[in-house]
C-alpha cells in the first residue's frame, strides 16, 4: 500500500506541474501504483470545498487515476472557476480511495437509509436520469434526514423520480495538515 504522504504529493505535485501545463511523471516504483482504484480528489480553501471529481469505479491505475482526478478537480470541476497558481498555497488536499461498491435494494428511500451508517458509508445512486454520489464526509453538512433528498438535488434526479439502484462504499480518506 502506497503511503499517505506519497498519494498527496503526487496530487499536489501534478496540479502545480498542470498550471505550467507541464506532464506529470507516473510513478512506477512500487506496483501499488499500478492496480486500478476508485478515488475522490477533494480539494478545499478556506475550510470551503473548492473542487472534487474522482470515480467510484477502479478503472485507471492509482497513479493515473489520482493525477487526473487532482487535475480535474482543480481545473474542470464545473462547479469552480479553474484554479489560479495563487491559490495553491492556500489548497489543502483530501484524497479519499474508496472500497468496493456494495449494492443496497431499494425499495424505497427509508428502507435504503436504514442500511446506512451516517458518517461511515459514502452511496452511489442511480435512476433512469442520471446518477450521484455522495462521500461519507457529507453527512456532516447537513441534518441526516435531508442526506438523500440532497444528494438527489446534487444529481438534479428529482425527489419523486424512482431508484433504480444504490451503492454504499466507505473510504480511506488521506489529508493534507490545515
Amino acid at each position: 500500500m502506497i503511503e499517505a504522504r506519497y498519494l498527496l504529493r503526487l496530487a499536489r505535485v501534478s496540479i502545480q506541474l498542470a498550471l505550467h501545463r507541464e506532464r506529470c511523471p507516473i510513478p512506477a516504483d512500487d506496483p501499488a501504483w499500478q492496480r486500478p482504484s476508485a478515488l475522490f480528489v477533494t480539494l478545499n480553501k478556506a475550510r470551503r470545498l473548492r473542487g472534487c471529481v474522482g470515480s467510484a469505479r477502479a478503472r485507471l491505475p492509482l497513479a493515473r487515476a489520482l493525477i487526473r482526478y487532482a487535475r480535474r478537480a482543480a481545473f474542470k470541476d464545473p462547479r469552480f472557476p479553474p484554479l489560479q497558481a495563487a491559490e495553491l498555497p492556500e489548497l489543502r488536499i483530501h484524497v479519499s480511495l474508496l472500497s468496493a461498491l456494495r449494492e443496497l435494494p431499494c425499495a424505497s428511500d427509508e428502507e435504503l437509509l436504514q442500511q446506512l451508517e451516517p458518517r461511515h458509508h459514502g452511496l452511489l445512486i442511480k435512476t433512469a436520469t442520471g446518477s450521484s454520489l455522495f462521500l461519507p464526509s457529507v453527512w456532516g453538512q447537513f441534518p441526516d434526514a435531508e442526506f438523500l433528498q440532497r444528494l438527489r438535488e446534487k444529481g438534479n434526479l428529482g425527489e419523486t423520480t424512482p431508484l433504480l439502484h444504490a451503492w454504499s462504499f466507505t473510504v480511506r480518506t488521506h489529508r493534507e495538515a490545515d
